[in-house]
């Protein structure tokens, strides 16, 4: 019974996505193949798409706990548990900005990095009223955002590897948290490369299997931790 519920989950969330999708490409002549309106529409599409993936992957993680519990718990895993909620959410943010980045094309627009243009912070972030339609509508303001989300990220994913690092954990916490180090920074070593070179199809691709993989890791790595009891 609770796997019919499961698959019924699954089955709302891809309705919902695919009727998302037919809404937010409708024009004045059908569906067009190549435009979105608006950019909240790919960005809500896209994170449907990843929320049907999580969710099946989560429910898998759940059925194979049950066959096989995870052992070697420490009274250390509890200080981990809350940081990488943390983590996988803050993950989540930046992918959402990444789907405005992709929704407004403003991969295509001040390709420098670590500066934008001559400056830190690009002239016109948040010039729109009220302030938070920038963050919607504002190609400059959603760059912004995305770097800033992204550099957030695997600061605090370095920082959480070294913090754990000095943890008593069981070599399987340790070769998770190794996995999700690696994948941040892959992640955002793409996402740089990404941006300097236009948004290259292959580059843009492997960013967003990147960040698959890095939320992937993230869930893998949470999942576990949650699920470590004391035998």
């Amino acid at each position: 019974m609770k796997i019919a519920h499961w698959l019924l989950g699954i089955c709302l969330l891809i309705f919902l996505m695919v009727a998302i999708g037919s809404i937010t490409r409708l024009t004045g002549s059908g569906l067009s193949m190549v435009d979105w309106h608006p950019a909240t529409g790919l960005t809500a599409h896209l994170m449907l798409a990843v929320a049907i993936y999580s969710y099946i992957l989560w429910v898998a993680l759940g059925l194979l706990a049950e066959d096989r519990p995870a052992t070697g718990y420490t009274m250390d895993i509890d200080k981990l548990t809350g940081k990488s909620l943390m983590l996988l959410v803050l993950v989540i943010i930046t992918m959402v900005s990444g789907g405005f980045v992709a929704g407004l094309k403003a991969g295509l627009i001040y390709n420098t990095f670590p500066l934008m243009g001559d400056t830190l912070i690009a002239p016109g972030v948040y010039f729109l009223s009220p302030w938070y339609l920038s963050a919607l509508e504002d190609a400059v303001t959603v760059q912004f955002n995305h770097r800033l989300l992204a550099l957030t990220s695997v600061f605090l994913i370095v920082g959480f590897y070294f913090y754990s690092h000095k943890l008593e954990l069981p070599s399987q916490t340790k070769n998770l948290l190794i996995l999700v180090l690696f994948a941040g920074i892959v992640q955002v070593g793409l996402g740089i490369s990404t941006l300097l070179l236009r948004v290259s199809v292959l580059l843009g691709a492997s960013h967003q299997a990147g960040a698959l993989i890095l939320l992937s890791s993230l869930l893998l790595l949470h999942h576990h931790l949650k699920n470590t009891k004391p035998v």
